[in-house]
């Protein structure tokens, strides 16, 4: 059963349940265990979201920042996206959702499998995603100019990329049980911020598998308190 306190750099999954208050202990514990989603990432797994692209590559590259005097957690992503921007975008995938129901390849930017909705501290990349659905919520961006990066990212973050039909020619979004993403070379991938490389993953949706505690009172003053955390950069992961 898994117990959650929000001192992490994002604490991005338990904006997932705005209205519980994580800080208080013995609310968890006396909560009754309700079962999540768990997605399994080749021999790894992921209760949130893995991305794959230009944010694994910032937040690979915001673990370096986090180094720096006065810099959080938001702030250092925002630096590590900053800098991936720089670099050259994009990598050549072959996708593929639920057995080949669904097979697209194109040179992707991002590619996120999410169990949640929010990632890198206030990206609401998945905002059609429930924890429970028994399914993966799979957003795609293809390649764009660097000039158009600024613009999407605005909309990226509040949620509003799914259904603005501006966006249709470079964003997709899916829903499946699992998924394989294939490269020519290793590409970087993050488990909810965890960074690893390789040429094949493979995903899978294990419905209900993780018992998760959810306090069941409202939040009172846990939003203050979260951002107080944030602020204070009393937060890692």
């Amino acid at each position: 059963e898994l117990g959650l306190i929000p001192c992490g750099s994002g604490n991005d999954f338990v904006k997932n349940y705005p209205n519980r208050d994580f800080f208080n202990i013995s609310a968890q514990l006396e909560s009754k265990a309700h079962p999540i989603d768990l997605l399994k990432i080749n021999n790894s797994y992921s209760v949130n979201i893995t991305t794959i692209g230009l944010d694994s590559d910032a937040a690979d590259y915001m673990t370096r920042f986090k180094r720096l005097p006065l810099v959080s957690g938001k702030m250092a992503y925002n630096l590590g996206l900053l800098y991936s921007v720089c670099l050259p975008i994009g990598h050549d995938m072959k996708i593929t959702m639920d057995d080949g129901q669904t097979v697209l390849e194109d040179r992707f930017m991002l590619a996120v499998a999410a169990n949640g909705q929010f990632y890198g501290g206030h990206f609401r990349c998945a905002p059609l995603a429930v924890l429970d659905d028994g399914l993966i919520d799979v957003c795609l961006v293809k390649k764009i100019s660097r000039l158009r990066i600024p613009s999407l990212l605005a909309v990226y973050e509040s949620g509003r990329h799914v259904e603005n039909p501006k966006l249709n020619d470079i964003i997709s979004y899916h829903k499946c049980r699992k998924m394989v993403i294939e490269a020519d070379h290793p590409i970087s991938l993050a488990r909810d911020g965890e960074i690893d490389h390789a040429a094949r993953i493979e995903i899978e949706l294990l419905p209900g598998a993780l018992q998760c505690s959810i306090p069941q009172q409202e939040a009172g003053a846990f939003s203050q308190r979260l951002a107080q955390a944030q602020k204070g950069d009393n937060f890692g992961g």
